[in-house]
């Protein structure tokens, strides 16, 4: 009996580090992408777009780790959000600081008719150019996450990934689009600080 138990102590041991050893090696994998397109990429990165996009980022990507895990297993796995959370976020600022945003926003809200010449006092043209950012970086990160937990981590076929996928559009969708909300605002102010016209 303490044989058994020890065997499946050391087997849960093993499957831990090798979560790690995938972790670590996707993490570099991620963040060289991110360097290269820093490299290769002509466009100028602003220090108020860097501030705003960082500020952001970091609490979005971390609590849709944290939403997606609960909605998985029901239970917080902190290495799983640790990895969804290194993953994610490198693909965020990728998409923050090269995705032109701001004009994706004004051609969406222009389609509503919406005034989106500010954001000050204009509901509409915020919850509407939230919400086509939001859907960009929904498109851009919740499929490439559940891919690497279902079928690289957890060794799941590609019906399983794209069936749990589907299951939580709705959630993930509706998360990132509240947090959007949420942390643009201060994200927003302190960018704004830092240059008035951004």
């Amino acid at each position: 009996m303490t044989t058994n138990k020890l065997t499946l102590a050391e087997s849960a041991v093993n499957r831990r580090i090798q979560k790690l050893a995938k972790f670590k090696m996707l993490a570099l994998f991620n963040y060289h992408v991110i360097l290269l397109n820093l490299v290769k990429t002509k466009m100028k990165i602003t220090k108020s777009a860097l501030i705003y996009n960082i500020m952001a980022n970091i609490p979005i990507c971390f609590f849709l780790s944290l939403v997606a895990n609960l909605a998985a297993t029901s239970t917080i796995d902190w290495i799983n959000i640790a990895i969804n959370f290194t993953l994610g976020f490198p693909v965020a600022m990728i998409v923050g600081l090269f995705v032109p945003l701001v004009r994706l926003g004004k051609w969406f809200t222009s389609l509503f008719k919406v005034k989106n010449d500010t954001y000050t006092n204009n509901l509409p043209y915020r919850l509407l150019a939230t919400f086509i950012s939001a859907l960009i970086f929904f498109v851009a990160l919740n499929p490439f996450l559940a891919f690497i937990n279902t079928v690289i981590i957890n060794h799941g076929s590609f019906g399983v990934f794209l069936l749990n996928w589907l299951r939580n559009i709705p959630l993930m969708s509706a998360t990132g689009f509240v947090l959007s909300l949420v942390f643009d605002i201060p994200a927003y102010q302190v960018a704004h600080r830092i240059d008035p016209h951004f």
